[in-house]
């Protein structure tokens, strides 16, 4: 997958991009969860696991290897680490993540 100028399209690779600066895999995640929650005042309803949060969770991959990572300049950097989603949960109901379709402009 080939990352676009200005590509801020999922939460995947967004984390994957905090890992490339250095962040621990928990700091990313808590950057893109909680804290977006937190400051939006819904931290006790979204951006956790929670008893009584609202129930939708994604299960991550993290893979390593050599990954292209593009930043909102334009340029390339080879990333190491890079978070791949493999299932979503919406409430109770489970199931396999499909290739995302890229979007026309």
């Amino acid at each position: 997958m080939e990352f676009e100028p200005t590509d801020l399209r999922d939460l995947a690779t967004t984390v994957s991009k905090f890992l490339h600066l250095g962040f621990s895999l928990e700091d990313a995640l808590r950057k893109v969860m909680a804290t977006p929650a937190q400051a939006l005042g819904m931290s006790h309803e979204i951006g956790t696991l929670r008893i009584g949060a609202w129930g939708d969770a994604v299960a991550f991959e993290l893979q390593e290897g050599t990954f292209e990572l593009l930043d909102s300049q334009g340029e390339r950097h080879p990333g190491q680490r890079k978070l791949v989603p493999k299932t979503v949960v919406c409430g109770d109901a489970a199931g396999e993540l499909f290739e995302p379709v890229k979007r026309a402009r």
